[in-house]
């Protein structure tokens, strides 16, 4: 598939060297024509999205109520119940 036929999403998946024919940086010329890193990736830096217990109770009270589980109630001023 060629490049300007591609989505962006499509596009940034790629690696550097299936995007360009050759190097856009002077830094990009160390392993630019290597086919596997040198270092494996490291777990330590993984920042893949997860939620923790208490983000998916408020995922589904919105979606069930609309409101978030930190909404007033009352819909009032801060000192509606003095």
């Amino acid at each position: 598939m060629a490049l300007d036929t591609m989505s962006n999403k499509q596009r940034v998946a790629l690696l550097p060297p299936e995007r360009y024919d050759v190097p856009q940086s002077s830094s990009q010329e160390y392993g630019w024509h290597m086919s596997k890193p040198l270092v494996p990736p490291s777990t330590l830096v993984d920042a893949s999205r997860k939620s923790c217990e208490e983000t998916r109770y408020a995922s589904a009270y919105y979606a069930i109520s609309g409101l978030t589980p930190f909404s007033r109630k009352d819909r009032g001023t801060p000192n509606a119940g003095d």
